[in-house]
């Protein structure tokens, strides 16, 4: 998926396993439990997104200063790390 945005969406336990996302835009999206395994998240940003749970295991380019105003309620970073916060 490239240069697309969701907005308000509901998308908990969505499994983007595999997927490829360029300069994709996301703002206020549900993305609890969701699976980002061994996705490309290129130049994508998160906008308030709820991403608690979600797995971002071996993901490639995601990074974390794309992540505006999220919640991480132990959400698996790309490098196998837990995260619990909001940034």
């Amino acid at each position: 998926m490239y240069e697309s945005g969701f907005f308000k969406s509901y998308m908990p336990g969505a499994d983007f396993r595999g997927a490829t996302f360029g300069q994709c835009r996301f703002t206020d999206v549900d993305f609890r439990a969701a699976i980002f395994k061994n996705t490309t998240v290129s130049e994508t940003r998160f906008k308030r997104c709820n991403l608690a749970y979600a797995d971002f295991t071996g993901a490639r380019e995601f990074n974390l200063s794309d992540c505006i105003e999220c919640l991480f309620q132990e959400t698996i970073l790309p490098d196998g790390s837990i995260r619990t916060d909001d940034i």
